[in-house]
């Protein structure tokens, strides 16, 4: 019988495809899922010694103490995948990078202390490289929900403090029209909304000419419509293009 014949009868004789499922189903990731389904059987004795010599000392590890952290993250092949053509990743992508870097840092940090006792499996990490740089630079940039950071950058930081300022403006001048006797017996509430992202006022449909400005919606009842007053034009302006030029900035921060 040759090589590949005995291997096949071993693996058969030892069911290793249910093996391997079942270790499978030990994993909290996909790529950790596919990488235990794809384990060959070794077909030298010293190479089975050796991975055996492994499970002993991982059992060791997992059964101290101390906590090992759990090897849990998301599916990142398919974005390194497109990063190495060239391809720009979103702000959620880029959190999964760092929650991964973080687990490398945590696994290498928790395996220093077996370096003696377990020398084979501390020996498997030495050459993960965790980039504590790299995640700290997306952890600067991006939050938990993958959102560009207010503070990521100082331009962006200076645009999003622009908005803020253009905002209170035109909310203290609405704050004045609303309150203003000359608008009483025009307006239909004493509030204001946001209309394709532009600030409007509620007027009574039949008073609409009484304010000159832009109608940009109107109620289900038709009594009411939602207008622009004209000397609030050029202030949602600014408000709209210093919001389109941030959200703009947020995609292209690296």
């Amino acid at each position: 019988m040759n090589r590949s014949s005995l291997q096949f009868h071993a693996q058969q004789t030892l069911e290793w495809d249910i093996l391997l499922d079942a270790l499978a189903n030990q994993a909290h990731s996909q790529a950790g899922v596919d990488a235990c389904r794809q384990l060959a059987l070794d077909p030298t004795l010293e190479g089975a010694t050796v991975r055996q010599q492994e499970t002993t000392e991982m059992r060791t590890v997992l059964q101290s103490a101390t906590p090992f952290p759990i090897l849990a993250f998301e599916d990142l092949r398919d974005i390194f995948e497109r990063t190495s053509k060239g391809a720009q990743l979103e702000g959620l992508e880029l959190y999964h990078i760092s929650v991964m870097l973080e687990l490398c840092q945590d696994v290498t940090y928790s395996l220093d202390a077996y370096e003696d006792s377990c020398p084979l499996i501390y020996a498997l990490v030495q050459d993960i490289e965790p980039l504590i740089g790299i995640r700290e630079a997306i952890e600067q940039c991006v939050d938990h929900e993958g959102h560009i950071r207010e503070t990521a950058t100082p331009e962006l930081h200076q645009l999003l403090q622009q908005l803020s300022q253009l905002r209170q403006r035109i909310r203290q001048r609405l704050e004045r029209m609303l309150s203003s006797h000359d608008y009483e017996d025009i307006l239909q509430g004493q509030y204001f909304a946001e209309r394709e992202q532009r600030y409007v006022i509620p007027v009574k449909a039949e008073m609409q000419h009484q304010i000159p400005g832009i109608v940009h919606d109107i109620s289900g009842s038709g009594a009411t419509v939602f207008l622009e007053p004209r000397d609030l034009i050029e202030l949602n302006n600014s408000i709209k293009v210093t919001c389109w030029v941030s959200t703009s900035y947020r995609y292209t921060v690296n």
